[in-house]
């Protein structure tokens, strides 16, 4: 086997590695068997073809022809599994939808949470880049002048993964060390083949005996500073992220795409509460479902932000408005709790006259599958709120939609059973405006309890009992709708306290809050117990809300707080408060000292709103600032290969100088071509002759300048400055033939090259004489 077949074989096995580890940075987002079959074909084909047009000499453009081919060929096999017959043959809905992949997965893949697994067209992104990755890759390997630049296509495929991967899994530190160690081997390798081709080259007796210990040498330099650049960068990695870890969320592309849905951009659910229960709709159907079981409710919406006015469904960080676009199957969440009460269940739903974007449910959603007239518009506008378990569609859900979805139910406790609770850790919101009375009755209602969940259980006994359930509609006591600051603080004042779930779920979701515990307010239908060959029709009178409150040991549970339906008293007449006045006291003297002078904590200040600066001028201000970081960066990246660059510049000023003598000027022309040759990988041992060193580069106008130099400096004769001056110009003339024999990369090289500045800077006359220090 000759040497360029097996440093082909070698170069594309390596590269091979190097791009399976830049591909399974994609692991996370999708965790499926049909990934794995996509990776291995896809890195594969690109090598195959990558590798075969390189022993074939094909051109760029029929290598690129070759690689569409295969690339449409495999495309549907591989990313989109689901649309092929027996997984081989695609389809032609499976080509259209492969193509259109091609364009729209890429934004589809950030707006949607994950893993993914093979959902639709979803596996084309990776797909495309580990394909497209490893054909550039093993092409600029193999036929290439700088073979170096075949680390960019696993280094781009890696940073995509990142760039399109989970924003809460940060990619693991193993897999950095090793795609880390794998580009520094591969430039440590491409250096060392490139020098020893260098020395090959030299045709002279004595570089034959420099080559031997020159590739030794570098070998061993090479690996030496790759493993020691590796470890570094390994250990202050880990130290920062030890002593200095970080708090922020990942802020990759999912990050800031927003999904189109946005819960805000529709009115509270809760709002509506009173809607379902009007004469018109209370006895309408609105959906039906099959397979209800044991189910005794089923949620609409999970709302956890109130503001004083409304209870709605946040969106800011920490809210419960993180809504996405999800698979068709899902992973159950990790919840907090022992699991007990927990069950898997399906149900069948089959829309009548509901309308909006909630979709009804009742736990964490396992699997979803739609039917209906339009199931793909369902499917393609469905999104989940896995926090909150809500599911919501942006497509208009109409009489005839129906789907049907799997999930894990979630517990239930008795008002009686929250005694022993502890609460639990989850955040939320915080409440802006508490309706006034609150607390108060939240103090009197608990008694001598002294445990959070007694407290809990006794203050929301004492709303059930003192309660009394009334919608205010047709004959029945008059009770407003609404549940606004002011509504729950007249609730909890009147006498008696008349209201519906409406106001009892809010009320009891914020007493909750006030003791500690995490509590959310969910609006959804009781599901009535006589149904017929298993289904069940749900009207607008089944509405109803209760709350659910996290516990330490059984995490999110529902709890119903509302009052038992019985008659209403009569109100009671209010009677005038007797006002006792207070003795008159002396104030006393107020403080004169300067502490109501000193500002507020800036934190409680309100800030004065400023003036905003126009758009271009903000634009600008933008650009002009990346721009400036930009710079500043480079300047310090390029700061010491010019400072290398100056070095070398006032060098050979102060050699050609003509202050100095003739003599002195010719000897450092000769000092000059040496380090030159030195930069260019020219390496004669440190004892050469300056004839040696010539013949170690060749060529005879290096041996005619060697041969003038030595005259010059020790011949008898003085040489004039014009033969300074002729000498120096054919200095320059070697230096540019140097620079001929070399890549434009091996020219810039020389240019910063170190070597010059600690090693040959002459040599001994053919006599055995040495020279001086200035002749050195």
């Amino acid at each position: 086997m000759s040497v360029g077949l097996r440093h082909r074989i070698a170069a594309t096995g390596y590269l091979l590695v190097l791009m399976t580890c830049a591909v399974v940075a994609f692991w996370p987002i999708y965790r499926d068997s049909d990934f794995v079959a996509m990776a291995i074909g896809a890195l594969v084909a690109g090598a195959a073809v990558a590798v075969v047009g390189a022993i074939r000499r094909w051109s760029t453009l029929v290598t690129a022809c070759v690689a569409a081919g295969a690339f449409l060929v495999l495309g549907v096999p591989l990313a989109v599994p689901g649309e092929t017959m027996w997984r081989v043959a695609p389809t032609w809905q499976g080509f259209l939808d492969f193509l259109s992949a091609l364009a729209l997965s890429w934004r589809q893949l950030v707006t949607i949470s994950v893993p993914v697994g093979s959902y639709q067209a979803l596996l084309t992104p990776p797909y495309v880049l580990a394909f497209a990755g490893t054909l550039v890759s093993i092409t600029v390997a193999l036929r290439a002048r700088m073979p170096e630049l075949a680390l960019v296509p696993p280094l781009a495929v890696f940073t995509m993964a990142i760039v399109l991967g989970s924003d809460t899994t940060a990619t693991p530190l193993p897999l950095v060390v090793a795609i880390a160690a794998l580009s520094v081997g591969w430039l440590a390798w491409m250096r060392r083949r490139r020098r020893v081709s260098r020395l090959v080259s030299l045709d002279s007796a004595h570089a034959d005996g420099v080559r031997r210990g020159e590739r030794s040498f570098a070998a061993a330099r090479s690996v030496t500073v790759a493993t020691v650049a590796v470890a570094v960068a390994v250990a202050a990695g880990v130290a920062v992220t030890t002593v200095l870890p970080t708090t922020a969320a990942r802020t990759v592309a999912r990050t800031t795409a927003m999904p189109p849905f946005n819960p805000r951009d529709y009115a509270s659910p809760l709002s509506g509460f009173r809607s379902y229960l009007q004469p018109a709709t209370a006895h309408r159907a609105l959906f039906t479902v099959t397979g209800a079981g044991r189910l005794r409710t089923i949620r609409l919406a999970t709302l956890d932000t109130y503001n004083g006015v409304v209870y709605s469904v946040g969106t800011q960080p920490g809210d419960s408005g993180a809504f996405a676009r999800v698979p068709d199957t899902l992973a159950l969440p990790d919840r907090d709790g022992d699991g007990a009460g927990r069950s898997i269940q399906t149900l069948e739903v089959s829309i009548d006259g509901l309308s909006g974007p909630w979709l009804p449910t009742f736990g964490d959603l396992q699997t979803i599958s739609f039917g209906g007239d339009d199931p793909g518009a369902l499917r393609d506008g469905f999104y989940y709120n896995s926090t909150t378990a809500t599911m919501a569609d942006i497509a208009a859900v109409r009489a005839g939609d129906s789907y049907s979805v799997t999930a894990q139910t979630t517990p239930s406790l008795t008002i009686a059973q929250l005694a022993t609770a502890k609460p639990g850790d989850a955040a939320l919101p915080a409440v802006s405006v508490m309706p006034d009375d609150l607390d108060d009755t939240v103090h009197r209602y608990e008694g001598d309890a002294d445990t959070p969940g007694k407290k809990l259980s006794a203050v929301l006994l004492k709303l059930t009992q003192n309660g009394y359930i009334s919608h205010g509609i047709g004959s029945e006591p008059t009770s407003l709708s609404g549940h606004g600051a002011d509504r729950i603080t007249s609730l909890l004042t009147d006498q008696p306290m008349i209201g519906d779930q409406e106001q009892y779920a809010v009320t009891a979701a914020l007493m909750a809050r006030r003791l500690g515990f995490p509590a959310r307010v969910v609006l959804g239908f009781t599901v009535p117990q006589n149904s017929d060959n298993g289904s069940t029709t749900i009207t607008g009178s089944d509405i109803t809300a209760w709350i659910q409150v996290q516990t330490a040991k059984q995490g999110w549970v529902d709890v119903d707080p509302n009052p038992q339906v019985r008659p209403i008293p009569e109100k009671k007449p209010e009677r005038p408060k007797q006002i006792s006045r207070p003795q008159s006291v002396v104030d006393p003297p107020k403080d004169t000292s300067d502490r109501d002078q000193n500002p507020p904590p800036q934190s409680h200040v309100k800030q004065e709103k400023t003036d905003q600066l126009p758009l271009w001028l903000s634009i600008l201000l933008t650009v002009l600032t990346v721009l400036g970081w930009t710079l500043s960066v480079a300047a310090l990246v390029v700061a010491p290969f010019l400072a290398v660059i100056a070095a070398k510049w006032r060098r050979r000023r102060g050699r050609r100088s003509s202050r100095a003598g003739p003599r002195v000027r010719i000897s450092g022309a000769w000092r000059e071509f040496a380090d030159s040759a030195v930069d260019h990988g020219y390496s004669p041992h440190a004892s050469a002759t300056r004839s040696e060193a010539a013949q170690a580069v060749g060529g005879p106008r290096s041996l005619l300048l060697a041969s003038v130099a030595d005259r010059s400096a020790f011949g008898r004769a003085e040489p004039t400055e014009a033969d300074a001056d002729q000498v120096w110009r054919a200095v320059e003339e070697l230096r540019r033939d140097l620079d001929a024999r070399t890549t434009r990369w091996g020219r810039l090289r020389a240019r910063v090259s170190l070597r010059s500045l600690g090693g040959y800077r002459g040599g001994r006359t053919e006599k055995g004489s040495s020279s001086t220090g200035s002749e050195r």
